[in-house]
């Protein structure tokens, strides 16, 4: 009646429409699908007031996955208001991004995988420091450039990396010890006032 709530004999419930399932539907209830919108609108799902938004699985008991999947080769972005930040595993961050591990081991952290293999890297920062740790046990040594740790400038030219025996390489520019200025590029260049006594072995 009136196009306000719609019972359509395909099972779905229409709401705020004159058309079932027409151009004019803004929520479709289909078994565990909520649909909302008119056709290549924007939908937004927002609170009355300034209370919190919750998505809950199975009534918060902690099982479940819940999932935010974009249409084809769309952006999912998180655009915190003002002063607002992101907290993953933190009810409260202190910054913008804050990622809280659930406990101190490799895989309770930040993982970066390989988009055509499964090798990847983890992040932990724990009592003991920042750790940054590469994970491909195919690799070894020089032949393995897939585990070592590299740093690349705005041109994409590696400047220092470190292979997985532990070997430091840099391909271009000094190391330099102390407070000197390097004037040349490529050898050691050390500041003798500011190491000494430090003896190098």
């Amino acid at each position: 009646s009136g196009g306000n709530t719609r019972l359509n004999s395909d099972g779905n419930i229409y709401l705020n429409t004159n058309q079932g399932g027409g151009s004019n539907t803004l929520i479709r209830l289909n078994g565990n699908t909520i649909t909302c919108g008119t056709p290549s609108a924007n939908v937004t799902i927002s609170t009355q007031g300034a209370g919190d938004l919750t998505l809950n699985t199975n009534s918060g008991t902690n099982s479940g996955t819940i999932k935010i999947a974009d249409g084809v080769n769309g952006d999912i972005t998180i655009v915190p208001d003002g002063t607002g930040k992101v907290g993953i595993n933190q009810s409260s961050p202190s910054a913008l991004l804050h990622i809280k591990g659930n406990e101190n081991s490799w895989d309770k952290h930040i993982r970066l995988e390989d988009h055509d293999t499964t090798i990847y890297a983890a992040i932990v920062y724990d009592d003991q420091g920042l750790k940054l740790r590469t994970f491909d046990a195919s690799s070894s040594g020089s032949s393995a450039p897939t585990d070592r740790f590299y740093f690349r400038n705005s041109a994409n030219t590696s400047t220092f990396f470190v292979d997985n025996d532990g070997d430091v390489e840099i391909p271009v520019g000094s190391l330099t010890i102390g407070n000197a200025t390097p004037t040349t590029a490529g050898g050691v260049i050390m500041d003798s006032a500011a190491v000494a006594g430090a003896g190098l072995a």
